[in-house]
């Protein structure tokens, strides 16, 4: 497959800026997945915290996210992207170092919340300077190969992190921050910032989000991708948990089901993204919304590693159709000078999904039964689907994007 992303044409159509970032997103993707998807197994194993209190704490993390990602993306928008992808990469490996050492409430509540500021900014840079970088014709095949590469990271790394937990936990956190550090230091020295973006007898705008908020298409996207979100993070922070606690299942079969997931993503991503960028964006948001319905719903009535593995493979083709539209969607919508800050929103979707859904999985398994769980979150998913087929009549005789945008005002 990475042939295939090698060969002379493509590197004609992508920048070596582009090749550069997409080596970035392997390491921090390979790293990162060698600690997140066993976190919630630590802090209820290893630091003795209840289901809901860990739910509260990734919830912190996120809300913490959110104002982080709208104080910096508009600085993103005015300086570039380059040193707040270096802080945010700094800044996380100080914090997987404590994270190694931390054994109280109050300390990992800390933690959390400090997480969560510095997490969005290596995303939002990578993604604003291949909107930048990458022409709008190359775009959805841009971002999909940066899913390929992120979900190859992302197979990597729970494997590893899976072995290394038989040592211990701690060393995971320390590994992590020794990547981070590396990549921070390798994204100094090779990645040049895009030229500014500013064009003559027009000023950069501020940090307003008025004309944001007032695009009603754009925000229409963003609340039905929430929805969407909110159901999908419980694959990624309540789906260990339940398999192991309900059906006995070990952490390594967690670890094969992350695994299933991104090597789908590496062999299906690109093509699967050639015939849905041939489609309205809106109709084919709504064909996935509906796809991640059909495999969340199916999770409730699973007992066997089989029956989880089926599930996250009707999972992760909704990804297929998803993901990369979604990105190419708001890069197409954003002003030429906002791009940071749609795309910052559009990233933040996650972390605020991720505290706000798994709660409410987290109270239902607690206060009702587990299995409600994925119940709740498959109607999420319809919600966000039906909102994405309204979305898509509402601008079917509307172009998206298009000439003047490019100056719009703050």
């Amino acid at each position: 497959m990475l042939g295939i992303l090698s060969r002379p044409k493509s590197k004609r159509v992508y920048p070596r800026q582009f090749w550069l970032l997409f080596w970035g997103v392997f390491a921090n993707r390979a790293s990162f997945s060698m600690v997140w998807p066993f976190l919630t197994i630590y802090l209820t194993q290893e630091v003795g915290l209840a289901l809901v209190t860990v739910t509260l704490l990734i919830s912190a993390r996120s809300f913490s996210s959110l104002f982080a990602t709208l104080v910096v993306a508009p600085l993103m928008d005015r300086f570039g992207r380059k040193q707040g992808m270096i802080a945010g990469l700094a800044g996380s490996a100080m914090l997987f170092v404590a994270m190694a050492f931390a054994r109280d409430l109050p300390l990992w509540l800390l933690i959390m919340v400090c997480h969560g500021i510095v997490m969005p900014l290596f995303n939002i840079g990578v993604y604003a300077m291949v909107a930048d970088s990458v022409e709008e014709a190359h775009r959805a095949n841009a971002y999909a190969l940066i899913r390929v590469v992120a979900n190859a990271g992302i197979a990597v790394g729970p494997i590893v992190g899976g072995l290394v937990i038989l040592a211990s936990f701690g060393i995971i956190f320390i590994l992590t921050a020794a990547v981070f550090v590396a990549l921070a230091a390798l994204i100094h020295i090779f990645i040049t910032e895009v030229p500014r973006l500013t064009r003559q007898g027009h000023q950069v705008p501020g940090t307003a989000y008025g004309f944001l908020l007032r695009d009603r298409v754009f925000m229409g996207l963003i609340v039905a991708f929430f929805f969407t979100e909110m159901a999908t993070t419980h694959m990624f922070t309540l789906l260990n948990v339940y398999v192991i606690n309900e059906y006995g299942l070990l952490p390594g079969h967690y670890s094969l089901l992350v695994t299933i997931n991104a090597v789908m993503v590496v062999l299906f991503q690109v093509p699967v993204t050639r015939i849905t960028a041939r489609f309205a964006p809106f109709l084919v948001l709504a064909l996935g919304a509906f796809v991640y319905a059909l495999g969340i719903f199916s999770v409730a009535v699973g007992s066997q590693f089989a029956h989880f593995a089926l599930s996250m493979v009707v999972v992760t083709v909704a990804e297929l159709i998803v993901s990369p539209t979604v990105l190419t969607l708001v890069a197409r919508m954003a002003p030429l000078k906002m791009r940071a800050r749609y795309l910052g929103v559009m990233e933040l979707i996650y972390p605020v999904a991720s505290g706000v859904g798994p709660v409410i999985g987290g109270y239902l398994s607690d206060y009702t039964a587990p299995v409600m769980i994925w119940v709740n979150a498959g109607f999420m998913t319809l919600i966000g689907a039906f909102i994405f087929c309204g979305m898509a009549f509402k601008v079917r005789k509307r172009p998206i994007g298009g000439v003047g945008r490019e100056d719009a005002g703050t």
